[in-house]
């Protein structure tokens, strides 16, 4: 498995991710690759809960084009000063916290994704809930637009505004398997050494 995308933690917090929106991020993609797992560095100093999505999108002509997957839902709890938070799926390897409840949230996807050349579309679609999730950033290119939740991401993404937000998100790739070539059976006459 290998990274494609931006996993570092952003030196920029954003301002509270307002909800019915989806903000991706613009990675280059040299080959054919597959994956069933991304994340996205989040925190919750809100007041509620909110939920969030990964969604991933093709290229088309320099701005996010066809969904090509969404993730499960995760629900990222806000702080609570007296009992130690939780991030669903939250991952909290060494040196990656730079302050709690912030953290790598893990995102499944339900079947594997393929991705192509020469660029993939990655971020959160976000919950109605909006304002209490904050995520971190670099300088990079953007898109956003606004799409209500509840009724999944749309497909294609649509006209968007363009932005220079690079999340901090990636996805853990692998190569698509080879087609294999075909496989050729001989048969011999009766009798005939092989």
């Amino acid at each position: 498995m290998a990274v494609l995308g931006d996993n570092t933690v952003g030196a920029t917090l954003s301002v509270g991710l307002v909800g019915d929106v989806k903000s991706v991020s613009r990675f280059a993609v040299a080959s054919s690759l597959q994956f069933t797992t991304g994340y996205h560095y989040l925190v919750n100093n809100g007041t509620a809960a909110q939920a969030v999505r990964m969604v991933v999108y093709d290229d088309l002509a320099g701005a996010p084009g066809t969904l090509l997957g969404q993730s499960i839902e995760q629900i990222v709890q806000p702080l609570d000063v007296a009992t130690p938070p939780t991030i669903t799926g939250v991952l909290t390897p060494p040196g990656t916290l730079t302050a709690w409840p912030d953290g790598w949230v893990q995102f499944l996807f339900p079947q594997a994704v393929t991705i192509q050349p020469p660029y993939v579309w990655v971020g959160l679609h976000r919950g109605t809930t909006g304002a209490n999730v904050k995520g971190r950033y670099n300088i990079g290119v953007s898109a956003q637009r606004n799409d209500v939740y509840s009724d999944g991401p749309s497909d294609p993404f649509g006209a968007s505004t363009a932005g220079t937000v690079q999340w901090s998100t990636w996805i853990d790739v692998s190569p698509v398997a080879a087609v294999r070539g075909l496989v050729h059976v001989y048969s011999y006459p009766a009798g005939r050494a092989t």
